[in-house]
């Protein structure tokens, strides 16, 4: 059967696809009634007696796949998009080297593929804004294809934008950085007016300029951006750029303060540091700050709200010589409380001690901790017991990430074997581990440790150093419930390096099928 050389839409349903409106408490009902009349044109232009419900058997269209009624395809063609944590934009972005030319930030996550498989499901992806509403662009030395960008934008209706802008000079610059006048991409502010047309559909903004941001972006005015939830914004790529010389930046953050709406977002160091008092701390859910932990201790009290804090001591990522600010001024000694807070990502030069000690988070879940070479900065492992005590929480998820042998292991194996982390579930572990952890971990009824991490389920191991069966042992001990006890059953371990030599016929393998049978799910990756 061929296919026709055009679909006639019903008046109601050309005009819902033109002027579709994506608030989906009051439209949802609408839009699925007007989907299903453009399927019934789709079934009257093919000749086909119904695509939903009983297809005739001697049709193509007799598939499963075509019987699906459209609310369920919607919900399907929906987990595409189906973001609700706009703080890590999804990427990275595609680039021009890709052939397939979309916006998509995702190849995963592109609408025009859903397009391309027939016409049913074309009309669905074509009439639905939400699915062309996350855009990640890539900018380098090549024009950039505006039409594409326009085409998208038309097709994403009203719908709140999430947009990822990554700028590339390369091919622009020579081999020295002029600090004086810094080179742009010329097809940025291109990008950026189209961009600033929709500004008041900006949800979620991830701007990374490479040396400057675009002077088009100063047009940004505050009160223009209602909608604006999240912004990241980076206006060069290193810090030894003068921050004299971004003179639109401070509007920008203007602009992007003036939303109501923001809650969440990203500032480099040098802004922070000259204007703590100009962000609305009090709004914020989710902050990520590269700051000096003075500043970061005279802004905690106005974060009430905070849900999730991820903060860098910038000592950890650049050089002293570079911070253009007074060397570890004293901190304030007034403990702080922060009631909401679930997530903390600390990453430092120093331990985190000095941070702990002044906090009490009673809804924290989750602690990542990021210190490298331990042995210069021992830390405490009793601060952190105090805070959780202090606190009351029930931790969930503990991200270790002390690097230096063998002291952080033994650090590690102080802090899990307190009875702060009995509610612990997940438990991830970056430094190596060796035959000491596991011992530590493996379940013994008869002998004390049987209560280490009673409710752990997910553990995950970068690189295990215990070659002699140990960690197996210790999976074998934690792979069944204890009911009686209290006792949780190890669901899942991952190790992405094992120093183990597996004889043919042992190891692994026999494991891994002992262990089926105790739903453990074992992966293992070999040097």
């Amino acid at each position: 059967m061929g296919l026709p050389d055009k679909i006639t839409l019903s008046p109601a349903s050309a005009e819902f696809v033109s002027n579709l409106s994506m608030d989906p408490g009051s439209n949802v009902s609408r839009y699925l009634a007007i989907i299903k009349s453009i399927v019934s044109s789709i079934q009257e232009s093919l000749a086909v007696p119904r695509i939903f419900g009983q297809a005739a058997p001697d049709t193509a269209y007799s598939a499963p796949i075509f019987r699906l009624p459209v609310e369920i395809l919607f919900e399907i063609f929906g987990c595409l998009d189906d973001d609700q944590n706009h703080w890590k934009p999804r990427g990275p972005p595609i680039t021009n080297r890709i052939r397939r030319r979309t916006l998509a930030p995702d190849a995963s996550l592109d609408p025009a593929i859903l397009a391309q498989v027939c016409m049913l499901w074309r009309a669905i992806a074509l009439s639905t804004p939400s699915f062309w509403s996350s855009i990640a662009i890539h900018c380098t030395r090549k024009q950039p294809n505006m039409h594409l960008l326009e085409a998208w934008l038309e097709r994403s209706g009203d719908a709140p934008l999430s947009i990822v802008f990554v700028e590339s000079i390369y091919g622009f610059e020579g081999h020295m950085i002029n600090t004086e006048d810094p080179v742009s991409n010329p097809f940025s502010s291109e990008v950026m007016t189209i961009l600033m047309a929709h500004s008041h559909r900006w949800k979620a903004v991830d701007f990374r300029f490479a040396r400057r941001i675009p002077e088009v972006m100063s047009g940004l005015k505050p009160g223009s951006l209602p909608m604006l939830e999240t912004a990241v914004l980076s206006s060069r790529y290193s810090i030894d750029l003068p921050y004299s010389k971004l003179p639109p930046l401070e509007e920008v953050w203007d602009a992007f303060h003036s939303s109501q709406s923001l809650t969440r977002g990203y500032w480099e160091i040098d802004y922070l540091e000259s204007n703590l008092k100009k962000i609305p701390w009090s709004r914020l859910t989710s902050i990520e700050v590269t700051m000096m932990i003075a500043s970061l201790f005279e802004v905690l009290p106005q974060l009430q709200n905070l849900v999730d804090l991820h903060f860098i001591d910038p000592y950890s990522c650049y050089n002293a010589h570079l911070l253009q600010f007074p060397e570890r001024r004293p901190t304030s000694e007034a403990p702080v409380t922060l009631p909401y807070l679930r997530k903390l990502h600390l990453v430092t030069m120093r331990t985190a001690d000095e941070i702990f000690n002044k906090l009490t988070l009673p809804s924290l879940v989750s602690v990542h901790v990021e210190q490298k070479r331990v042995w210069l900065y021992r830390p405490d492992p009793s601060v952190f017991r105090e805070l959780l005590l202090r606190s009351r929480c029930s931790l969930k998820e503990y991200i270790y990430d002390i690097s230096g042998d063998p002291i952080a292991e033994d650090i590690l194996l102080d802090i899990l074997s307190s009875q702060t982390m009995s509610s612990l579930k997940y438990l991830t572990v970056e430094p190596p581990v060796t035959e000491k952890f596991t011992d530590v971990l493996t379940r013994n009824l008869s002998e004390s440790n049987a209560r280490i991490l009673p409710q752990l389920e997910h553990l995950a191991l970068r690189w295990c150093k215990d070659s002699s069966g140990g960690l197996l042992a210790m999976a074998r001990s934690r792979s069944r419930k204890f009911k009686g006890y209290g006792l949780a059953a190890l669901c899942e371990l991952q190790v992405w390096r094992w120093n183990k030599t597996l004889p043919e016929g042992e190891g692994l393998d026999d494991g891994a099928n002992e262990l089926e049978g105790m739903s453990l799910n074992i992966g293992a990756y070999f040097p």
